[in-house]
């Protein structure tokens, strides 16, 4: 059965700003801005926040140092709409 997924990465033009993706079984991702802001925060440790909480415990939390290895694993993953909802333009 596949899992839940969060992934936590930067805004790739906002440097306050961290966003979070929400991969939920069924249904489509969903981008959210998350309510914790850089610098005090880092995409690791919202990771380890959302980690802590129990409601997360069958759901794989994964931090992106960067926006770009972000882009570059949802590429992968075939999630092209993703990376053009967050940065118009971008669609390749």
């Amino acid at each position: 059965m596949p899992r839940n997924r969060i992934e936590i990465f930067p805004h790739p033009t906002d440097n306050r700003t961290i966003l979070s993706v929400l991969h939920t079984d069924g249904e489509a991702p969903a981008v959210l801005p998350t309510p914790f802001l850089a610098p005090h925060h880092t995409p690791a440790t919202v990771a380890a926040q959302l980690r802590a909480l129990a409601v997360n415990a069958d759901t794989d939390v994964i931090a992106y140092a960067d926006y770009l290895s972000w882009e570059a694993t949802a590429r992968t993953h075939g999630d092209r709409h993703l990376p053009a909802q967050i940065r118009p333009g971008t669609a390749r």
